[in-house]
């Protein structure tokens, strides 16, 4: 799933029931080249259980999904900054905006603008939270384009509460990392993120 692409995130859990780990930068200026280190290496918590086994992630399990996963888009409640253009795609959180994480609608797994859309679900995530969890994120290509009911939804990468705070599922970090991880990401280079042992 790398054979086009030139960065590359490495997580790397410290055991499968644990919710700490390490997230690892690679990338290359050619396909053809080999994986080199970015510079950078910083710690991350998963899933409030861990890891899910492959193929047996299910929704609202507290783990995270083990894989490798494309990163789609930014997400930020704050306006796109003007310094360090961004490279990626970009969704500003207002607070119409949802993930759907309700399996029995069209929408599941979707990040949708309930004020354009017609409802359909009973629950969502909120985009625009007031514990700044997601001021800064990233979306990741998990049980995506053909979502899956049941299987998992809204696998981001966002700040987290502290390193002994487990995530609903997602990969979480300290704010500073994060936009790192902003400035560094280019949609050109097709990234990609795995999540594993």
């Amino acid at each position: 799933m790398l054979d086009h692409s030139l960065q590359y995130l490495q997580v790397k859990a410290s055991g499968p029931h644990n919710i700490n780990g390490i997230l690892q930068g690679y990338q290359r200026a050619h396909i053809s080249e080999e994986w080199v280190e970015a510079g950078f290496s910083f710690p991350v918590v998963l899933g409030k259980k861990g890891l899910a086994p492959i193929g047996f992630k299910k929704e609202g399990d507290h783990l995270s999904p083990q894989g490798i996963f494309p990163v789609l888009s930014i997400f930020s409640s704050m306006e796109m900054p003007l310094q360090n253009p961004i490279r990626m795609p970009w969704i500003f959180c207002k607070s119409s905006l949802v993930c759907v994480d309700d399996p029995h609608s069209k929408y599941y797994n979707q990040i949708v603008d309930e004020e354009v859309v017609l409802k359909d679900w009973t629950s969502a995530e909120r985009m625009l939270r007031s514990d700044l969890l997601y001021k800064y994120g990233l979306v990741l290509g998990y049980n995506t384009p053909n979502p899956v009911p049941g299987a998992g939804s809204a696998i981001f990468v966002h700040i987290w509460r502290g390193p002994e705070h487990g995530t609903e599922g997602c990969v979480a970090m300290a704010e500073s990392n994060i936009l790192q991880l902003i400035r560094w990401l280019d949609a050109d280079g097709h990234p990609m993120l795995s999540i594993g042992l």
